[in-house]
């Protein structure tokens, strides 16, 4: 199948999940996030607030926020761009309908506020302990950690464009196949939590 066709399959799957199965099955894969080392290693969380029967972040998030680590939560602008902002719990209605961070002083900005130019532009080998944790929501995902998003590149973009940041793609069990179709502009993420 091509993207367009696996994007259209999955959506309408996920779209008519019930409220209870997106709850019980977003706690659990949080959990499973809370459970993992590359939380536990990470002193800063990039996540996103959901739509449409995402994965719910929530449990992270507050997790996060009560263990003392940092966490931002993304803004798009034109052009394909996004930038994430520290979390603090206002938000205003993005131009995808997703809740986006009210405030977006230059200060608050991820790149800005926590990571030094050097880092940026570092590899992952000279940057190697990763103590931040990206949890990247997608359509599906293989077993490779290839990611198929929604089409926008918005992911992918800001994937090529920082380095030493460990993430994971979160979706249901029948979001994770055998093979997807990747480009070369198709970031992978390191790991995958489905359930």
């Amino acid at each position: 199948m091509d993207k367009r066709s696996i994007r259209k399959e999955i959506i309408e799957k996920r779209i008519k999940m019930s409220s209870e199965e997106v709850n019980d099955l977003s706690l659990r894969i949080c959990n499973s996030i809370l459970e993992s080392e590359e939380y536990r290693n990470a002193s800063t969380i990039l996540a996103y607030m959901s739509i449409r029967n995402e994965v719910k972040l929530d449990r992270v998030i507050e997790q996060a926020l009560a263990d003392g680590k940092y966490v931002y939560i993304p803004k798009t602008y034109g052009n394909r761009r996004m930038e994430f902002y520290l979390y603090d719990g206002e938000f205003v209605s993005g131009s995808f309908g997703i809740k986006e961070p009210k405030n977006t002083e230059e200060e608050r900005c991820f790149k800005k506020a926590v990571i030094p130019k050097e880092v940026m532009q570092a590899s992952d080998e000279e940057y190697p302990d990763k103590k931040t944790l990206i949890i990247v929501p997608g359509v599906a995902y293989d077993s490779s950690g290839h990611r198929l998003g929604y089409g926008g590149g918005y992911y992918d973009i800001y994937l090529s464009d920082i380095k030493g940041v460990t993430s994971i793609g979160v979706g249901y069990s029948f979001q994770l196949l055998d093979d997807i179709p990747v480009n070369e502009f198709d970031k992978s993420v390191d790991k995958v939590i489905a359930m």
